[in-house]
Formats: C-alpha cells, sequence, structure tokens
C-alpha cells in the first residue's frame, strides 16, 4: 500500500466520516479524496516526474495534508519544510 492509498482507499469504504478537522472547518474523507486528486492532476500537468521531489512549504493545515498526498498520488516525493524553522 502507497502513502496516497490510505486516505483514497478510507473515501471509497466511508466517504462521508471525517477526515480531518482544521481550526476553522471539518472535512470528510470525499472531500478530502477529491482535493487529493484534483492537487495531483495539477502537479503531473505542470510536468512532475515520477520520484522528483517536491518541497512543501507550508504551515500545519489542511492544505499541507492535501499537497503531501497528493504529491505520492502524483508519483512525486514529498519534502516537508517547517516555516517555523526558518
Amino acid at each position: 500500500m502507497l502513502f496516497h492509498h490510505i486516505p483514497l482507499d478510507t473515501a471509497a469504504n466511508l466517504p462521508n466520516n471525517t477526515a480531518l478537522i482544521d481550526k476553522t472547518r471539518e472535512i470528510n474523507y470525499a472531500d478530502l479524496a477529491a482535493g487529493i486528486e484534483r492537487v495531483a492532476a495539477g502537479l503531473i500537468d505542470a510536468g512532475l516526474k515520477r520520484q522528483e521531489r517536491i518541497g512543501i512549504y507550508l504551515p500545519k493545515s489542511l492544505p499541507t495534508v492535501i499537497s503531501f498526498f497528493a504529491t505520492s498520488l502524483a508519483g512525486g516525493v514529498f519534502v516537508p519544510i517547517n516555516p517555523l524553522l526558518k
């Protein structure tokens, strides 16, 4: 099983269950999967190559989680960069 299979498989089986709770919102697995697939398609369209590394420079938030899983789905390797450690 690859990293991105976790939320996508859960979305297929339990789409309405809560996946994440952010400071301002809650997202279910169906919406999380849709966001992951949308961002992954954008990365592929932008020319991401298999095993290419992508630095993710975002605060701990929903977009960060989506970016991590989307990078995996697109075949890339995510490299988290913590903005608090700059």
